[in-house]
């Protein structure tokens, strides 16, 4: 439920830092892209507890942790650029 919600608040600040982003006048909107770093914080950290539990190649074996890595992965990348 706690990942769910996680979720939920990081797809609301993409869609807000898009409307900020494209909609309006180019600003720096450095408060969302804060935000955005604390809402991946715990499924970065959840997907690294994971791998760690279960073992790289475990966690390799299923097919949607890799849907997780390129979410978080593209993520990251968001904030970066």
């Amino acid at each position: 439920l706690i990942g769910c919600i996680m979720h939920m608040i990081n797809t609301i600040l993409i869609i807000i830092y898009i409307i900020l982003s494209y909609y309006h006048e180019p600003k720096e909107d450095n408060i969302i892209i804060l935000l955005l770093a604390i809402g991946i914080t715990y499924p970065a950290c959840y997907e690294l507890f994971q791998m760690v539990k279960i073992g790289l190649v475990g966690y390799l074996k299923d097919t949607w942790n890799y849907a997780d890595m390129i979410y978080v992965s593209l993520s990251l990348t968001n904030i970066y650029f």
